[in-house]
């Protein structure tokens, strides 16, 4: 069996047509991230900072010894590369992005004031072992000026720059972001667009046609109105960036009815589709997975042959599942399909929800599955 599995672990989340000032406060993966992993670049950064601090002080540190400078620059490497862990893991995506300013605050004053503390006893230790701290030397270290500049100053500003750095590289991203996902957004509508083949005309066409149709053939006029009713929603309601989950649920049902009408009775279709409401989705994200799935179930009499379409709402996961038995002789290679199939999905997946979802997709001979997991913010 062949196994496609895409992980996303975040539990932040953004879509087309959000304000780009909440776009800027998710978690981008852009260019200085892709930089930042060539090996050497971050050891290059630090091995920056480490002779910058060196340099800084041999001006400040009291006995003026080269070694006492390298100690301190050490250290304050540490207490930084702490710092940084804490910043970027902890404080900038589970306080600030989730709109917690004062935590945020609180922790980093905290977080300064712990390691200038843990600094200045390291910094006691070593002038107390080299002989450093005599009445002079003690009368210097106690100093106000000689701890603001000395300890405090580099502390402080490490925290403020990791800080701004790490905002800057997430605003750059973000911004990145939002151009891709306009420029594919453009580029589906398009496709949309080609694939409809004059809808206008079909959807004037079949609302004649339905009115002339007998009220005694009520399985006609049935489909004739579902496909009416999915005719509307593609040309009147996708337009928008997201639309209410209800509404993307009624078009799926009436999918799957059409289907199930249009399809023998060999092929069994099974829906558990809930419904919900309270929350938006980009339209028709799902709809390509069951498209997919009637398009190439397998239809043999001698099988038990089935497609089943499951979607349920467990805060704050949107679950889709989907499957299909298949025909051998059909196409294995439906994940890398052209056009408006699977990679077109799994693209919008990948901007409007970076590291806020799991796709699995399986596929086998007899079988295909997918299953879709989003985390919405209700």
């Amino acid at each position: 069996m062949e196994a496609v599995v895409l992980r996303k672990r975040s539990n932040l989340q953004w879509a087309s047509g959000l304000p780009f000032k909440k776009i800027v406060r998710m978690q981008p993966v852009n260019k200085l991230n892709r930089v930042s992993k060539i090996p050497g670049i971050r050891l290059i950064l630090w091995l920056l900072l480490f002779v910058g601090l060196v340099v800084y002080h041999s001006m400040y540190s009291f006995d003026r010894l080269a070694v006492t400078s390298l100690v301190m620059a050490s250290f304050d490497c540490i207490a930084l590369r702490l710092c940084s862990l804490v910043i970027n893991r902890i404080m900038v995506p589970k306080l600030l992005y989730h709109r917690k300013p004062s935590s945020f605050i609180i922790l980093l004053i905290f977080l300064f004031i712990l390691s200038s503390f843990l600094i200045q006893l390291v910094e006691l230790v070593w002038y107390a072992i080299i002989g450093s701290l005599d009445g002079r030397g003690r009368s210097v270290f106690i100093s106000f000026s000689y701890q603001v500049f000395n300890t405090y100053l580099p502390q402080l500003m490490g925290c403020l720059g990791i800080c701004a750095f790490r905002l800057l590289n997430d605003y750059w991203g973000a911004q990145n972001r939002y151009e891709e996902l306009q420029k594919e957004k453009a580029k589906t509508e398009l496709d949309f667009l080609k694939a409809q083949l004059n809808p206008h005309f079909l959807f004037n066409s079949l609302n004649s046609l339905y009115a002339e149709i007998e009220k005694t053939n009520p399985v006609a006029r049935n489909i004739l109105l579902k496909i009416s009713e999915m005719l509307r929603y593609q040309l009147y309601e996708c337009s928008v960036d997201s639309i209410s989950i209800d509404k993307e649920i009624a078009y799926l049902k009436n999918y799957i009815e059409i289907e199930r009408l249009r399809k023998n009775d060999n092929l069994k279709i099974k829906s558990e589709i809930e419904t919900l409401v309270g929350f938006h989705i980009p339209p028709l994200l799902l709809a390509p997975f069951i498209e997919n799935a009637f398009k190439y179930a397998s239809n043999n009499e001698a099988s038990d042959d089935y497609v089943f379409v499951k979607l349920n709402y467990n805060a704050p996961n949107l679950v889709f599942y989907c499957s299909n038995t298949r025909d051998v002789h059909l196409s294995r290679n439906l994940v890398n399909e052209k056009g408006i199939g699977i990679n077109n999905v799994k693209r919008r997946l990948e901007l409007l929800y970076p590291e806020a979802y799991t796709i699995q997709i399986k596929d086998s001979e007899k079988l295909f599955e997918v299953q879709l997991t989003i985390k919405i913010n209700v």
